[in-house]
């Protein structure tokens, strides 16, 4: 999943992956250690997710001062895996990593968070860029990761991960190019109301700024 700070967004309807940080408050961990609560809203319970799951569970949240709460938005839903699907004979339309030129399924905050929270920002994402490289280099551990974590078979579970693979981007950043022609053909498409930069939807400063 692509990685991505929204800043400056307008008419825009993110109808997929959404997340979003909401509020934060500071508390003592059992180690002593200041950590600066969070909450991040996932619309659904489902593997698309996995970067969020995994920092939490490992621990790796903490590891950058934060303790990260995962709020469900819609508990009635639970998407099923796609090898599940094709197992029972459903036909695959088209997979996660098709998604990878859809801008919006990253991991968006408002400006005003930004501006007010930046440095919380900052923890977040180098917590995604420490999740991204797990992810990586560790195959195994994620495909056992997700097979007791979500109940499902080891095939499923490598298959999910090599989904998530292919939509990851290390840098956690999209190419303007590659946003610019997303935006193009939304245009093109009457979805969106006047043509638009990449700079105009897109503030990724924090990102490229990240130590």
């Amino acid at each position: 999943m692509p990685s991505s700070l929204r800043g400056r967004g307008r008419g825009i309807h993110n109808v997929a992956a959404f997340v979003a940080m909401l509020t934060a408050s500071l508390f003592v961990a059992s180690s002593g250690w200041p950590l600066e609560r969070i909450r991040i809203a996932l619309s659904v319970r489902n593997v698309v997710f996995l970067p969020f799951y995994y920092a939490k569970d490992t621990k790796i949240f903490d590891r950058h001062g934060l303790d990260a709460e995962l709020i469900q938005m819609r508990s009635d839903l639970h998407p099923p895996f796609t090898g599940m699907m094709a197992e029972r004979g459903f036909k695959i339309l088209a997979r996660s990593r098709s998604l990878i030129e859809s801008p919006w399924l990253g991991l968006v905050a408002s400006r005003q968070k930004l501006d007010k929270q930046a440095e919380q920002t900052r923890s977040v994402l180098r917590s995604m860029r420490d999740v991204i490289v797990a992810i990586r280099r560790d195959k195994p551990a994620i495909v056992a990761y997700i097979e007791k974590n979500f109940k499902v078979s080891a095939a499923n579970a490598t298959e999910s991960c090599e989904d998530i693979n292919g939509v990851i981007l290390e840098s956690m950043m999209m190419r303007d190019d590659q946003i610019q022609k997303y935006l193009d053909n939304a245009y093109a498409r009457s979805e969106i109301p006047k043509p638009l930069s990449a700079s105009d939807m897109f503030d990724f400063s924090l990102v490229r700024n990240l130590k």
